[in-house]
C-alpha cells in the first residue's frame, strides 16, 4: 500500500475488514467542536468521545451528548495545557507542551496542586455528566508524565475504578513519525503502570500526523485500519470557531476530519462492514 504519509490523492481504496476504537478528542473545548462530534456519533461514525471538563462548552455539551451514550464511550482528557485551569493556583492558563514535559520530568511540579486540579477535573465530569468516565486519556498525552500520573492513577481507583485507559506505546508506529517515537520514549514506564494495576487499555495506537502539512486523511485513515487489530484512532473532527482558536491553533484539519468522518466513502466501510468500530479495547488488546 502507498505510504499515505507522502500520500496527497488517493482514487479508490480497499479496505480489509478491521476492529477500530475510534475516538474524537477535545469534546467540550468549544461549541463548534462540539457540534461536529455530536454529529458523528449520531449517525455511529465515533466510537469514543473524549471530553475536556474544564472547557467552555462542556456544560452545554454534556447535555447534548447524554443521549448518545449508548452509541459511544465517554471519557475524560485530562488537561494541564494551554486551557485555563479550574484551579486558580495554576493562574490564568496552563503551560504549553513542552513546558508541563520539562516540569515533569523535573518532578518540579507541586503535587497537591497537581492533585486538586486533576480531582476538580474528575468532580467537573462527574457533576455534569452524572457518572464516572468510561475511560481517561490526556490532551496532548499529559496523562502519561511522572507526577501527574502518579496523581492520576489514585484518583482513578477511588473514583473511577472501572475505566479504561489510553495506552501510548506502540512500535509498530515508530515508522510513521517522529511524534510515535516520542511517545514510546515517554509512554514505556506509562503501559508498566497500566499493566501492573491491571488497567484496560489499547494495544495499538494511530492518530499522529502533521497537522501543518496538507495530508490524504483518507488514504491515511486506509492505512491505520488496516493494522492489525484492534487500533485505537484517536482524531479531531470539529468545526473552528472563535472558541477553539482562543485555545488552539488546530483549526482547518479538524474540519477535513470532520469531512472525511462524515462522507459516503467512510460511511460505505461501516456499511459494508470493513470497519468495525467498538468502544473499549477487548481483554486480548492489552500488550503480552
Amino acid at each position: 500500500m502507498t505510504n499515505p504519509m507522502k500520500s496527497t490523492t488517493i482514487q479508490s481504496t480497499t479496505m480489509p475488514k478491521a476492529t477500530v476504537i475510534l475516538c474524537a478528542d477535545d469534546f467540550g473545548i468549544s461549541a463548534g467542536v462540539n457540534r461536529a462530534i455530536i454529529d458523528l456519533a449520531g449517525q455511529g461514525r465515533l466510537s469514543a468521545v473524549s471530553c475536556m471538563s474544564l472547557g467552555a462548552a462542556w456544560a452545554e455539551g454534556a447535555q447534548a451528548l447524554k443521549p448518545l451514550h449508548d452509541k459511544v464511550d465517554v471519557g475524560l482528557h485530562l488537561t494541564f495545557t494551554y486551557l485555563q485551569p479550574l484551579t486558580p493556583a495554576f493562574g490564568e492558563r496552563f503551560p504549553s507542551e513542552k513546558a508541563i514535559i520539562i516540569k515533569s520530568w523535573a518532578r518540579i511540579l507541586d503535587r497537591k496542586l497537581v492533585e486538586k486540579e486533576i480531582r476538580a477535573q474528575f468532580k467537573k465530569f462527574i457533576e455534569l455528566w452524572g457518572a464516572p468516565p468510561d475511560f481517561i486519556d490526556g490532551h496532548q498525552h499529559v496523562h502519561i508524565l511522572p507526577v501527574i500520573r502518579d496523581i492520576l492513577l489514585r484518583v482513578r481507583a477511588e473514583l473511577a475504578p472501572q475505566s479504561w485507559m489510553r495506552n501510548v506505546y506502540d512500535l509498530s508506529a515508530l515508522t510513521e513519525g517522529a511524534k510515535y517515537g516520542v511517545l514510546a520514549v515517554l509512554g514505556s514506564r506509562w503501559l508498566g503502570f497500566l499493566k501492573k494495576n491491571g488497567i484496560a487499555h489499547n494495544k495499538l495506537l494511530r492518530g499522529a500526523y502533521d497537522y501543518s502539512k496538507p495530508v490524504d486523511f483518507p488514504a491515511m485513515m486506509a492505512h491505520w485500519c488496516a493494522l492489525k487489530e484492534p487500533v485505537l484512532i484517536y482524531c479531531h473532527p470539529g468545526f473552528p470557531d472563535a472558541g477553539l482558536a482562543k485555545y488552539d491553533a488546530v483549526l482547518e484539519p479538524r474540519r477535513r476530519e470532520y469531512d472525511f468522518f462524515n462522507s459516503s466513502q467512510f460511511g460505505a466501510w461501516l456499511e459494508q462492514e470493513e470497519v468495525k468500530l467498538v468502544k473499549r479495547p477487548p481483554a486480548e488488546g492489552s500488550l503480552p
